[in-house]
């Protein structure tokens, strides 16, 4: 549930292990485009959506659902959709809610509106997001880039190597 961010981005700072016998694994794998959704957690949170375009071998926790789309949908485009501020509404309303968890079953979740846009405008909605997120991957490697030159910069100044 950690690894998808409110935003609809997958974060693996915290990632977790396990061992799978390879036919479950090949059963259970995630591939290029597959949709992963938080269907267990708080009220709040229930509905955070991704999809996958890491270059690894994964596959996901019980709490999340991995949706197949049609071809004639974008993944990056449908993530986008699950993650706005009117899908979340929706699934924090008709969610089942427990003690601390609430949970949407992929039986539900089926029922939800689905909306299709000409697939061209989908295409062209993923071109954007890829550029943004590139140039997120290249300011996050520029801030790691300061950091190090800063904290380097720091050792020299206390060992007294920056007199002039």
């Amino acid at each position: 549930m950690g690894n998808i961010t409110y935003e609809g981005r997958l974060d693996f700072n915290n990632l977790r292990y396990v061992q799978l016998p390879a036919n479950e694994f090949q059963k259970l794998k995630l591939e290029r485009g597959d949709i992963i959704f938080n269907r267990t957690n708080s009220t709040e949170l229930v509905g955070k959506t991704a999809y996958w375009t890491a270059d690894f071998d994964a596959v996901i926790a019980s709490y999340l659902v991995k949706l197949k789309l049609f071809p004639e949908y974008e993944p990056a485009w449908f993530s986008a959709l699950l993650n706005t501020h009117y899908f979340k509404k929706l699934f924090a309303q008709r969610c089942k809610k427990a003690v601390n968890q609430s949970n949407i079953s992929p039986t539900l979740l089926k029922e939800f509106p689905m909306y299709q846009p000409p697939t061209i405008e989908q295409q062209k909605f993923s071109g954007l997001v890829e550029k943004i997120e590139s140039l997120r991957g290249k300011q996050s490697d520029s801030e790691k880039e300061l950091d190090n030159l800063f904290n380097s910069l720091m050792q020299r100044a206390f060992k007294g190597e920056l007199v002039s």
